[in-house]
């Protein structure tokens, strides 16, 4: 199976990263540092990204820039930043993805816990992977082409 993992310089993305490569074919994504360079605020990026790695199974992703501070400090300029990085980044992960993937792959996007056990210092991140929770519920979604989101 050939899985993307997009944030995989992160802590999660190493972890997951060293799970998967055991097994798979694991390309890793992100804005510096491994196999594949993308920036998830920008359409284009992803575009590139997909175009570099190829047809794929799977694609996860762990990465989404937002604001980490208290409320009082939160500016309009961070939460659109939580919007362009953490919300529709991964949006247009699957969008762009879509033509990109095998038949019956499947997209995983990773909120974190602290979409469900907020953190007095993560409201921006609490509000922008709550988003996935609307557009999901508990339940893949499954389109005609054969793929599953999963958050």
């Amino acid at each position: 199976m050939k899985i993307i993992i997009v944030g995989a310089s992160g802590t999660m993305g190493k972890h997951l990263t060293s799970a998967f490569k055991k097994e798979h074919e694991v390309i890793t994504a992100a804005s510096k540092g491994c196999d594949v360079q993308v920036d998830i605020t920008s359409p284009e990026s992803i575009e590139n990204m997909y175009k570099q790695a190829g047809a794929f199974d799977a694609l996860i992703s762990t990465a989404g820039p937002t604001y980490v501070g208290p409320w009082k400090k939160l500016t309009d300029k961070e939460f659109r930043k939580g919007v362009d990085g953490k919300m529709m980044g991964q949006i247009n992960l699957v969008l762009i993805g879509q033509h990109y993937i095998n038949p019956k792959g499947s997209f995983t996007l990773i909120t974190g816990a602290l979409s469900h056990d907020p953190q007095k210092i993560l409201p921006m991140h609490q509000q922008q992977t709550g988003r996935w929770k609307v557009l999901l519920g508990r339940q893949p979604l499954n389109w005609k082409t054969g793929f599953a989101l999963m958050q």
